[in-house]
């Protein structure tokens, strides 16, 4: 389960930027976590297109932050239902696809997650430029596209939701016990 957290924005309200689309087809997608960045591509199934895992971005690619994991239940909810096309013929869901929002990365604002890469250091200052591999907010090295600026350092946050010890522990009980430490940055969008 990701970490994403709103800290300064417009969100929520009314001001803000955001899509609703199902999650791509492929197995790549199916790891898609809450703070990752997504991209709207072009999809067989929704005139609107489907949010996917980029492996890289250009220049003019629509990008979101994930709110929602993968493996949501909301999320799953909102996929498998779907729409008769009598209802809403412009936007049908295939069963069995989640169906997640995001906040557009062209909105103003701070966040904080744990979708980055080991690029980032705690060495790293502020205003140091992020862009996006696999997914997740990595540190920019030569050319490329600036999606986001370091605003903090990786540390240490407590979250709630977080998984304490992972499956496969030798106390199943210890396996689903949630709160935890995790490493998370803060960063501004353009």
């Amino acid at each position: 389960m990701g970490w994403f957290s709103p800290i300064k924005g417009h969100y929520p309200s009314l001001g803000q930027i955001d899509k609703t689309l199902p999650v791509g087809s492929g197995s790549d997608n199916a790891g898609l976590q809450r703070g990752m960045i997504l991209k709207v591509a072009p999809d067989t199934n929704n005139a609107e297109g489907a949010f996917v895992i980029p492996a890289t971005i250009a220049e003019g690619d629509l990008l979101y932050i994930a709110l929602q994991d993968y493996a949501d239940a909301q999320a799953g909810m909102a996929g498998t239902t779907g729409f008769d096309a009598g209802v809403n013929p412009a936007a049908p869901v295939t069963p069995g696809v989640p169906t997640v929002t995001g906040l557009s990365l062209d909105m103003e604002g701070e966040y904080e997650t744990d979708q980055y890469d080991d690029t980032i250091k705690d060495t790293d200052g502020v205003g140091t430029k992020l862009t996006v591999v696999a997914g997740k907010l990595s540190k920019l090295t030569g050319e490329g596209v600036v999606v986001a600026y370091l605003t903090s350092k990786p540390y240490g946050r407590w979250i709630n939701n977080a998984i304490a010890k992972p499956d496969g522990e030798t106390n199943p009980k210890m396996a689903t016990r949630q709160g935890a430490t995790k490493s998370v940055i803060r960063f501004r969008t353009k």
